[in-house]
């Protein structure tokens, strides 16, 4: 049995993390780990990932390789997290990727079907087989969702990034429905919403493609993916409440990075 009144007793919790070899991902399984989580990072690359593993140097992380657009690597990805920890407590759909600020008539059809794929369809396959593992298992899980430009209902449309905008609106929506299908099930869904980061996926292609006043605003009040992290771990390993979002760029951060710009070192957009 576990003995509430001391943590250190406590089975330590298992985190998957799909797009963990870079960005927001890479840097959380690094907190994570330091908060004492076993941690799965995966990668389209498995040499990657396990690359991305050893060099974070924590015994109790594991690389795996997964391209979230295939189910039966999903599948793979739930198994040997389970083979190796023997649960997952908390699976966080981070894959995502861009694509170049251009028009829609610009883009392939394959770049489209990528994103889709990914930032969506990942997304929902993820959260169906981590579903599946989570609702048999004791004590349930936690499904996690990095949200996106595009996830708020708030947020006006951009022109150049529609289909990435796309996609995090409709996995927005999907996952607040899953919230509410599965209360009270011993499954939580929850939401990352981590704000701008100079990051692949937020940059979609060169920054110089980005209009100037874009890329200075940005900068301004962008923040790495690690002091992002660092400030999400903790917040991850403690949320208790379904539909729990997990918010970077709050108004009182936003106030703060614009009075205080002239004196900070801005995000290299």
């Amino acid at each position: 049995m576990t003995d509430r009144r001391n943590p250190a007793a406590r089975p330590a919790p298992v985190v998957v993390i799909t797009g963990g070899t870079s960005g927001l991902g890479r840097a959380l399984a690094r907190e994570l780990a330091a908060r004492g989580a076993a941690v799965v990072l995966s990668g389209r690359s498995a040499q990657k990932a396990e690359e991305a593993a050893s060099a974070l140097g924590e015994a109790r992380i594991l690389g795996v390789g997964c391209d979230v657009r295939r189910a039966p690597e999903i599948d793979a990805l739930w198994e040997a997290a389970v083979a190796r920890f023997g649960r997952v407590d908390h699976w966080i759909n981070n894959a995502g990727i861009g694509h170049a600020h251009r028009r829609l008539d610009d883009l392939d059809p394959e770049q489209v079907d990528a994103v889709l794929g990914t930032n969506l369809t990942g997304a929902l396959t993820g959260a169906r087989r981590a579903l599946q593992g989570m609702l048999t298992q004791p004590g349930g899980g936690r499904i996690w969702l990095t949200e996106g430009l595009g996830s708020s209902r708030l947020q006006p449309a951009m022109a150049g990034i529609g289909v990435y905008g796309a996609s995090k609106s409709a996995a927005g929506y999907a996952f607040r429905a899953l919230a509410k299908e599965y209360r009270g099930t011993g499954v939580q869904i929850g939401f990352l919403r981590p704000g701008i980061m100079p990051t692949p996926v937020v940059l979609g292609g060169p920054a110089t493609e980005l209009p100037a006043a874009t890329r200075q605003m940005a900068g301004i009040l962008g923040d790495s993916a690690e002091d992002v992290a660092r400030g999400f771990a903790p917040r991850i390993l403690r949320a208790r409440r379904n539909g729990r979002r997990l918010t970077w760029l709050t108004p009182a951060r936003t106030a703060s990075h614009l009075l205080t710009a002239p004196f900070r070192r801005r995000q290299p957009f």
